[in-house]
Parts: structure tokens; C-alpha cells; sequence
């Protein structure tokens, strides 16, 4: 008599946002508990995948997309939106300019994205206090704005980077 293999819950999570804003370094911090300072810039998309424990004591696997910000990729990424039962939307708190594209994100998950998709925004970098351009209460109210979780993380310090994840994919998996 064979064994039935263990059924595993899954989600899909799509990190998005500008070039730079640390997107693949959340990810590396969560998926390996590494950071690195110089990374390769993400050309595309790339996958990966994370076994993680629910609160519930499930085991469940995360499928993790990283997406290029540069705007020439984009085309490449939509394709993917359907697919996620979650988005990490990221903007640099050292980057005025990637929070002021956070509105052009939410238009095109709005477009793209299924109706019940879950966003999380996320200001990064935190730790960069002396060179910050976005204040946290800017962040704050930018989510109350469109109605989403707000965190700011630090891939480099480690700061709320698997809160985020885990959390997002409990609400993915349990909705």
C-alpha cells in the first residue's frame, strides 16, 4: 500500500516596484537569510519557491516571482498578474521617485491582477534613516489611501522582511 503524499496548501506572490528598490534583496533575505550588497539587476522575472509553516501548523510552498522594474521588462511581468494570490508592492524610503510610481502599480494590478488579490505596501530600506526621502507616515497614508497593509522592512537588517511574506501568504492561503 503506498503512502499518500503530504498535500500542501500553496500561494503565488508577485514582488513588483521600481529598479533598486531592494526587491530581489527581500526576497534573498527571506527565501536564504542572506544579504548581499551588490546583487545582478533582475533582467525578466525570476522564481523561486519557499517552504513555509502556517499558523495553523500546515506546511504550505510559496511561489515567489521577481520582477524587473525597469519599464522596458513590464510586458514580460503582466502576464503574471493573474496568476498571484498576492503582491508585495516595494518602494525605497531613499527614493522619492519609486513611491510617487506607487500609484502607476496599483493602476496596473487593477487592471491586470485578479479582483481579490492581496497588496501589501512596503517602504525599504528603513534602515537608511540619514538618507531617507519618504517619511513613514507618507507610507502610512498612501495605504490608507488604496485600503492596504503597510509595512516598512530592511532586507539589510532584517527588519519585518519574513513578517511580511509569512503574512501575506497566511491571508493568501486562508482566504
Amino acid at each position: 500500500m503506498a503512502l499518500k503524499s503530504e498535500q500542501k496548501d500553496s500561494c503565488t506572490i508577485i514582488v513588483l516596484g521600481e529598479a533598486n528598490v531592494g526587491k530581489t534583496s527581500l526576497i534573498n533575505r527571506f527565501r536564504n537569510d542572506q544579504f548581499q550588497e551588490q546583487l545582478l539587476t533582475t533582467l525578466g522575472l525570476d522564481c523561486t519557491t519557499k517552504d513555509i509553516i502556517l499558523k495553523s501548523g500546515k506546511k504550505a510552498v510559496m511561489k515567489i516571482y521577481d520582477t524587473a522594474g525597469q519599464e522596458r521588462y513590464r510586458t514580460i511581468t503582466k502576464s503574471y498578474y493573474q496568476k498571484a494570490n498576492g503582491i508585495l508592492l516595494i518602494y525605497s524610503v531613499k527614493d522619492r521617485d519609486s513611491f510617487m510610481r506607487i500609484s502607476d502599480w496599483i493602476a496596473e494590478i487593477r487592471e491586470k491582477a485578479k479582483e481579490d488579490v492581496l497588496v501589501f505596501l512596503i517602504g525599504n530600506k528603513c534602515d537608511e534613516e540619514n538618507r531617507r526621502e519618504v517619511t513613514k507616515k507618507q507610507g502610512e497614508d498612501l495605504s490608507k489611501k488604496y485600503n492596504i497593509p503597510f509595512y516598512e522592512s530592511s532586507a539589510k537588517l532584517d527588519i519585518n522582511v519574513k513578517n511580511v511574506f509569512q503574512e501575506l501568504a497566511e491571508e493568501a492561503i486562508n482566504k
